[in-house]
């Protein structure tokens, strides 16, 4: 065991009889044990006889800056030590330290980012680089053993790992007993622990269900792992790390728990929106205490999954704005480091997957290779999926039931919307002191309807409007369609869209008529349309303008050559560009033409269609176009017997 020497003064009163050992405050203790700890004796050598020396150290985080430099002042004489100021506005200049070592004199910086808080020319220039790291069990234990005068009995490894120095400060106490300091850090590491403990009730990573593009990269992250720990795979050479993004509701956090479970790796959860919250000194110090206890939690217990939840909550540069970019750029320049040194730095062992529903926030830094390399979308999951989350969340409950009809019914409905509806039909059943039945999760998925027959209608005849124009558009297109409100939404058309990787003009504009087909038919059979087709960013309006929008000003498909940008940023254009709006609003009245004039053509099957939705609420593909093909040859029937009585 190392032994640490302190010459602090003694604190007994001259002329009285030393009643027991010597007290030191833990703050006293820690910094310079750690420092000491560090500094190779040939460094320590150097710094005694060596004049004109330059030193630089890098300590664990901003809260260790201050106590490490106290004890560097103990180390030798200095001209001058250098603090990291925790969110420098600018990077401190380097002449006044170039020309003080050219001098000769003697030079130390302490800071827990040095590339951004010190000046360049001191680390250019210096002669030892000492990185401190999280303090060791010896040096906790004698932090203890100087604070208390004993040893603890027992201490956990790792019982410092992911405390800061205040937090270790607070918790080993002068006249209290070792164990009781023990405790107080096992506490501690718990109550600041950011690691996420449910990841036992989340299925494992392999059997989750409508995960899309992720899961193949999820099942070879897996597989990497299981390389590595046979020796067969660098850790370095693992394909680690990714932003998921989504619409709310899709499960990123769940699919992320259910990964770590896979990987089985702790799993550190954060959202970067709460970093902005933490109270505390200085907006910016705060932002940057809580990343740095974040990233250093994780990597105190690596390997481990770091999830930065949120993670749009952090600015992006080319849009804060000249007036707050000074502002701005030194916290993300910050945290792309702390993301540097997560993700690629020779010790790292930490997958880092970032989550967001708002991807085009993302400053571009955040995503390049070498960071998180790459932006995974999760889509709303299909029937089959939707099918597959339902049986997840069943768990051993109704075993030999067809769940793909109930999945029909779910339309549109994410992940988080499928497990609440298994958790309230599973609560029936409970109440009721029976086991759950398909019809408890039929009145979950489709409860009682509460709306007026006028909105219905009018609603079954908007959807029909949809389906009826796909099914001509592309024969078969129609999946499903439903008039069941399922949290925001009231209904919906599921259809498989007739464009593909490299569509035409005529193949954009013929989606488009059928995406405007349920306005269409409200004026039709009601003689007005509704506030339905517009309103969110999703809406048929909102789906028809980006299209429109995109063909000319993105795809070259329109009168002009000219890119204006990608398809999300061309429609928000339409605002500032009356030229492109002019040119949006003109192709969008002929395409609403075309769907009036088409939807006007196929009444009959609109109608049927739009009855039994009143009646059924719910139409799978076989039993639509079974109404559809229907209702055509009853109008093929009637056009004979009208040609044979004309």
């Amino acid at each position: 065991m190392t032994e640490f020497q302190h010459d602090h003064p003694d604190t007994e009163m001259e002329g009285t009889e030393p009643s027991g050992p010597t007290l030191f405050p833990a703050c006293d203790i820690l910094a310079e044990d750690l420092l000491h700890a560090a500094i190779p004796a040939a460094v320590m050598a150097r710094l005694d006889d060596e004049p004109g020396f330059a030193l630089v150290v890098t300590v664990p985080s901003i809260d260790w800056i201050d106590p490490v430099a106290e004890a560097v002042k103990e180390l030798r004489h200095w001209d001058d030590v250098i603090e990291g100021e925790a969110s420098p506005r600018k990077r401190p200049g380097s002449g006044s330290v170039a020309k003080a070592l050219g001098r000769g004199c003697s030079i130390a910086g302490i800071a827990s980012a040095p590339e951004r808080q010190l000046p360049a020319a001191l680390l250019s220039a210096a002669d030892a680089r000492i990185d401190l790291t999280s303090p060791s069990d010896e040096i906790v234990r004698h932090a203890i053993e100087m604070a208390t005068g004993g040893v603890p009995s027992s201490m956990p490894a790792g019982v410092a790992a992911g405390l800061d120095f205040f937090d270790l400060v607070a918790a080993i106490r002068m006249g209290s007993t070792p164990d009781a300091c023990v405790d107080r850090l096992v506490a501690a590491s718990k109550s600041l622990s950011v690691s996420d403990r449910s990841i036992a009730d989340v299925p494992r990573f392999e059997d989750m269900c409508g995960l899309g593009v992720v899961h193949p990269w999820g099942m070879r992250l897996i597989q990497d792992f299981d390389s590595w720990r046979s020796g067969r795979l660098p850790f370095d050479q693992i394909d680690r790390h990714c932003v998921l993004a989504s619409a709310p509701g899709l499960g990123k956090t769940t699919l992320v728990r259910s990964l770590a479970k896979s990987l089985r790796l702790p799993l550190f959860a954060t959202s970067v929106a709460q970093w902005f919250t933490a109270p505390g000194e200085g907006y910016l110090h705060n932002v940057m205490k809580e990343a740095e206890r974040v990233f250093a939690a994780a990597a105190a217990n690596s390997p481990a999954v770091l999830l930065l939840d949120e993670l749009d909550a952090l600015p992006d540069r080319a849009t804060v704005g000249e007036k707050n970019r000074d502002y701005w750029t030194p916290l993300i320049t910050q945290i792309l480091l702390m993301l540097d040194s997560a993700t690629s730095g020779p010790a790292s062992r930490i997958v880092v997957i970032g989550a967001t529903n708002h991807v085009d926030r993302l400053d571009a830094a955040l995503i390049r290779p070498g960071r998180l390399n790459r932006v995974l979308t999760i889509h709303p999951p299909d029937a089959q999926a939707r099918a597959g989350i339902m049986r997840q969340h069943l768990g051993g409950d109704l075993p030999d039931a067809d769940l793909v009809p109930l999945a029909d019914l779910a339309i549109g409905a994410t992940g988080a919307q499928i497990m609440g509806w298994v958790k309230t039909a599973k609560q029936t059943a409970r109440h009721a002191e029976r086991d759950i039945s398909l019809d408890d999760l039929v009145a979950a998925i489709a409860p009682p309807d509460t709306r007026s027959n006028a909105d219905r209608t009018r609603l079954a005849y908007h959807e029909a409007g949809h389906a009826v124009l796909s099914h001509r558009s592309v024969p078969g297109s129609v999946r499903s369609i439903s008039i069941i409100p399922n949290g925001d939404s009231c209904g919906g058309v599921a259809a498989k869209s007739s464009l593909g990787e490299a569509p035409t003009r005529a193949d954009i504009e013929r989606e488009v008529v059928w995406t405007l087909g349920g306005r269409a038919a409200e004026i039709v059979f009601h003689g007005e349309a509704s506030t339905g087709s517009g309103g969110s960013a999703d809406s048929d309006l909102a789906i028809a303008t980006r299209m429109i929008a995109s063909l000319h000003a993105t795809y070259g498909l329109g009168t002009t050559l000219t890119y204006m940008g990608p398809p999300g940023e061309t429609a928000q254009d339409l605002r500032f560009s009356p030229a492109l709006k002019q040119v949006v609003d003109k192709a969008l009245a002929t395409l609403h033409a075309e769907a009036l004039r088409l939807v006007e053509a196929n009444r009959p099957a609109i109608q049927a269609v739009a009855e039994a939705l009143l009646a059924r609420r719910h139409l799978g593909a076989k039993d639509f176009v079974a109404i559809v093909e229907a209702s055509d040859a009853a109008g093929a029937k009637r056009n004979r017997e009208g040609a044979r009585h004309g």
